[in-house]
């Protein structure tokens, strides 16, 4: 499986998994998500799963990323 296919239905709006992601993090929709970021300077992943919360995150930001291993 390639990672576009992989991540389509997260990145997808009104998906279910982009709302379960949206709800169990306390985020009614995607506007709200997106809002919530708007002010964030950074965000620690402890890098725990399979990256779909971290592709929604990544497309609704806009802030620089920089990891650390």
């Amino acid at each position: 499986m390639n990672s576009k296919s992989f991540l389509k239905d997260v990145l997808l709006e009104g998906s279910n998994t982009q709302n379960w992601i949206l709800n169990r993090n306390g985020f009614r929709n995607l506007s709200e998500f997106k809002k919530s970021l708007s002010n964030k300077k950074r965000i620690l992943d402890a890098g725990c799963g399979n990256g779909k919360a971290n592709a929604l995150l990544f497309e609704c930001s806009s802030f620089e990323f920089k990891y650390l291993v």
